[in-house]
């Protein structure tokens, strides 16, 4: 294989992967009509720490079904991660899909369908069962841990770095870490919402969708 063939493999699974989430969140706009009667039932909005895309009684099944799918996708992607950090250890040569990002780009998406039909069958997510700051604080532990990794690179203030107490060890310790951190607030977030019509869900599930291409790749 050459190594022009090698590279647009790379090349060519990222570009189907963001054509996928875009024609994807195509597919959540073109079903959204299904929702009405759920939608019809949500109570108003009731201030900041309110979460409006709820249905307004909690029905057992419906979350153990949710609970469960979050669990087995979250617990998948860590099983990926894991076997990636021992089979993978060093710096990749070549622009070949391993298996981590076969695993990966296919759990995700098989989880994004499931998720689909999910809303549409039950429609909540996680947030019937716990508070919205948990998803926000998720993405906020994954900036955080972010922002210390690249603090070598880019420097953590006004581009300055800190080398005390982020010392090799400690920075050794969160780049091991760091992709669980990642993949958790990720999942998370993703079972949080349902695959609803409206634009700050849309945005933000296409900007998810992106991330999971990111993170398998």
């Amino acid at each position: 294989m050459t190594p022009t063939t090698q590279s647009l493999r790379a090349v060519d699974a990222w570009k189907i992967a963001v054509a996928t989430s875009i024609a994807f969140v195509g597919l959540i706009w073109i079903l959204g009509p299904n929702l009405q009667h759920f939608i019809e039932t949500l109570l108003p909005d009731q201030g900041a720490s309110w979460y409006f895309w709820k249905l307004p009684v909690r029905n057992s099944t419906t979350m153990l079904i949710v609970w469960s799918l979050y669990l087995v996708h979250q617990i998948g992607a860590w099983v990926g991660i894991y076997w990636a950090q021992r089979n993978l250890s060093g710096n990749l040569t070549n622009s070949n899909l391993t298996r981590y990002n076969v695993f990966m780009l296919s759990w995700n998406l098989l989880f994004m369908a499931l998720h689909l039909v999910e809303t549409q069958l039950l429609f909540d997510g996680l947030a019937q069962d716990v508070p919205i700051w948990t998803s926000q604080g998720s993405v906020i532990l994954m900036l955080v841990f972010i922002l210390i990794i690249e603090n070598r690179r880019r420097g953590l203030i006004l581009g300055k770095r800190l080398d005390v107490p982020l010392t090799t060890r400690v920075m050794g310790f969160f780049r091991r870490i760091h992709m669980y951190i990642v993949a958790w607030a990720l999942v998370y977030t993703f079972w949080f919402h349902p695959m609803a019509v409206d634009p700050q869900l849309l945005s933000g599930f296409i900007y998810m969708f992106f991330l999971f291409t990111q993170m398998s790749l």
